[in-house]
């Protein structure tokens, strides 16, 4: 089938079908042009896939571990120098400089030779068999990025003269350029080319960094083909801005070596560490390497510790006095069996409370299960998916003494209680990387309203499923709202988000109703076809692109689940095609595969799973950081799906800075509905920009749609809805 209008926003290296094509059809859409990848902002550091909120990262004065809980953490690697090239040298006075800014390092060390496993291993916490400088590797394994990825943070690599941006191309080594061996995000296979970008595309404006960040510079300002002073220049020059910013913005930056410039074992290197919380001048004497940093990072943001990781140090002894003890493991409760009496005068504070939840494996499998006091029933999240919460509101703020968790066979491996007085604003209680499924009880120390399990490694294939959540406290605390309230409550703040199954039900149709004049969004699983827009294939619910390593990356990760799956032989042909239009090796089988692969509900879930992460869940975080309810974050979705989230005129990031110079949002203490007017307001502009002369583009979809929403005041996005987009009437009853 031809897509009316592809499920899709302008590609981040692509843009619509061209606009005469467009506005020729029956039913002009709207067309916005806009680069570049997803830049996610400080509050998405800590936000959850399925929103739950924005997290404590960001606003708690330190992580789980201890570590400062910081917005960004920006990783600068060098190249091929040994430790007293650096320290003390003139030709690295800048670097220097950091040191006294920042914190230094005598015992810091490399973790092989050559270069490209030193990069692979701080990425993943393991070699993965790579001992050399080869090009491509290419690996199936669990790695940094993706674990920010997964838990709502975000994750981008900046290569100083990629070629474009999402190339995997290999480089020319020894030209002074770019070489894939010293990108080591780019070698897995669970990347997306979102998350690997030219360092051209390194914010000036500092606040849209991703969670984390690495930059590699080219071979020349790297100090690998250049001179130590050549790469020092470059680092003041490109990164002394941030690192100045980082300071005063609860950020940081490190600057360390893939290497030493010889073969020896020890293989020492310099490291320094600037911004917020660390002490100027401090060093440390420790044996770090590459694996200490990764499980710094990691513990930062409450991430499980893959590989070497797991047995490496948290670097101590830096920090303001928000940093760890020098014990390296992070501080949990492990959980006990069976469960033990709770504290005399203790109740159950969340029997029949209010209860949302990430996710439902089926309408039988609700969240109030998890509350109802009956050990029969259950909450079953989706399938293999992590992260997953469930969230219970226990009608006031109350003191918690005991969390009693009665498991299916999904239980979580990895999770955490937390607390919040608002559903926005989470404290972790308490955290366990060693879950063992069946009974276990908790003793934690915690006072708030809303209590939630967050997972994030589930213990088995399927997905995360509780019997009972037990929440014990006082009974002088419990507060006195009716019984057997409804767990999708629109009176409570989790159920006013878009995350609730049924509002991401109907935000899905709402964006179909304008992308492809039909409510049934799911219809476009099997949807492939060339657009004519110079991209190659576009497909999917979400327009995945061939060209621009959209496609990729999804037919990959479906790979990943379903290994003999039909789209699996055209990997290679993806990774030839990508960057281009070509249909070479595609053609002429792909499409009538790609039809098949849409019946199998492991591709629809893969789809699912992308849409969600490179729109649903950016932006859904984004809008609860700015303190929006369900109408705001479906006019954020709705805005980044057409627009992206670049910084170019039309991009979602330039639209929300635009209405953030007319209005206050809510968390800055504005008036929500006037937000979201200037919101609405500075999209439609953005629409028009690059318009020829005398054509208007349709912007019915915030017109008679959106605007139409917000001129009721319906900004809990309640149904029963009706709208209008581009002429046509759509209803959703309930």
């Amino acid at each position: 089938m031809r897509l009316r209008h592809p499920f899709v926003r302008p590609g981040r290296t692509r843009t619509r079908p061209p606009i005469d094509a467009l506005l020729s059809t029956k039913k002009r859409r709207a067309v916005i042009a806009a680069g570049s990848a997803l830049l996610l902002t400080a509050a998405l550091g800590v936000a959850s896939s399925a929103a739950a909120g924005p997290s404590t990262v960001s606003s708690s004065p330190a992580a789980a571990s201890g570590l400062p809980a910081y917005d960004h953490i920006v990783v600068v690697m060098e190249e091929n120098k040994y430790y007293d090239d650096i320290v003390g040298s003139s030709n690295a006075a800048y670097i220097n400089s950091l040191m006294k800014q920042g914190a230094s390092f005598s015992n810091f060390h490399g973790t092989t030779h050559p270069s490209q496993g030193n990069y692979v291993a701080l990425f993943s916490g393991s070699l993965h068999g790579v001992d050399s400088d080869d090009c491509p590797y290419n690996l199936n394994a669990d790695n940094l990025g993706n674990q920010l990825l997964t838990s709502g943070r975000s994750f981008i690599g900046y290569s100083e003269s990629l070629p474009s941006d999402g190339s995997k191309d290999c480089g020319d080594d020894g030209s002074g350029g770019y070489a894939r061996k010293h990108n080591g995000w780019v070698d897995f296979a669970d990347i997306p080319a979102s998350s690997n970008l030219r360092f051209s595309r390194f914010p000036t404006d500092f606040t849209q960094l991703p969670t984390v960040a690495f930059v590699t510079p080219n071979l020349d300002d790297d100090m690998h083909d250049g001179t130590v002073k050549q790469g020092d220049t470059w680092l003041h020059d490109h990164i002394d801005a941030y690192a100045q910013w980082a300071k005063t913005h609860n950020s940081l930056l490190v600057v360390t070596w893939d290497e030493n410039d010889g073969d020896d074992a020890n293989n020492q290197i310099a490291t320094t560490i600037v911004g917020a919380h660390v002490t100027p001048g401090s060093s440390s004497g420790t044996h770090y390497n590459h694996y200490s940093l990764l499980r710094t990072i990691e513990d930062v943001y409450g991430l499980p510790a893959l590989g070497s990781a797991a047995s490496a140090s948290d670097i101590a002894g830096i920090w303001d006095g928000a940093g760890p003890p020098s014990s390296s493991s992070s501080p949990s409760t492990s959980p006990s069996s069976p469960p033990s009496s709770p504290p005399t005068g203790d109740i159950n504070l969340a029997v029949h409370r209010p209860a949302t939840a990430s996710s439902t494996e089926s309408s039988s499998l609700g969240a109030a299960k998890a509350f109802d006091g009956d050990t029969t029933t259950r909450w079953g999240s989706k399938e293999g998916s992590d992260p997953q919460w469930i969230s219970v509101d226990l009608g006031a703020s109350a003191t918690i003494h005991q969390i009693k968790l009665s498991w299916e066979a999904a239980y979580g491996k990895a999770y955490a209680i937390q607390t919040s007085d608002d559903a926005k604003t989470w404290t972790t209680i308490s955290s366990t990387t060693s879950g063992h499924g069946g009974n276990e009880t908790l003793s934690v120390n915690g006072h708030g309203r809303y209590v939630r399990m967050y997972g994030t490694k589930r213990g088995t294939s399927y997905g995360y499923s509780l019997y009972e959540f037990g929440v014990y406290g006082p009974e002088s605390t419990a507060a006195a709202l009716p019984p057997n309230a409804p767990a999708d409550d629109t009176t409570t703040p989790a159920a006013s988000d878009l995350t609730s199954p049924r509002k991401k039900e109907a935000a899905l149709e709402l964006v179909s109703s304008a992308q492809n004049s039909s409510l049934d969004w799911k219809a476009q699983y099997a949807a492939i076809e060339d657009i004519s827009d110079g991209h190659g294939y576009t497909a999917g619910i979400a327009g995945f692109s061939s060209a621009n390593g959209e496609m990729l990356d999804l037919v990959s990760r479906y790979t990943q689940r379903v290994p003999n799956n039909v789209l699996a032989a055209y990997l290679p042909a993806l990774r030839a095609v990508n960057g281009s239009s070509s249909h070479q090796g595609l053609d002429p089988g792909f499409t009538s595969a790609w039809h098949t692969a849409a019946s199998d509900p492991a591709f629809q879930q893969a789809q699912n799973d992308e849409m969600d992460r490179l729109y649903f869940n950016p932006a859904v975080a984004q809008a609860k950081a700015d303190g929006l309810h369900a109408l705001g974050q479906f006019a954020y979705f709705d805005a980044m799906v057409t627009n992206g989230s670049a910084t170019d005129p039309a991009g979602f990031n330039a639209i929300r800075a635009a209405a953030m110079k007319q209005a206050r949002t809510p968390a800055q203490g504005g008036d929500e509905a006037t937000y979201i007017n200037a919101f609405l307001n500075a999209r439609r502009a953005a629409m028009q920009t690059g318009v020829a002369h005398g054509e208007i583009r349709d912007t019915s979809r915030i017109d008679t749609e959106q605007q139409a929403f917000l001129a009721k005041g319906n900004l809990n996005l309640n149904a029963p809805l009706s709208w209008q987009t581009y002429g046509d009437t759509y209803h959703i009853a309930d």
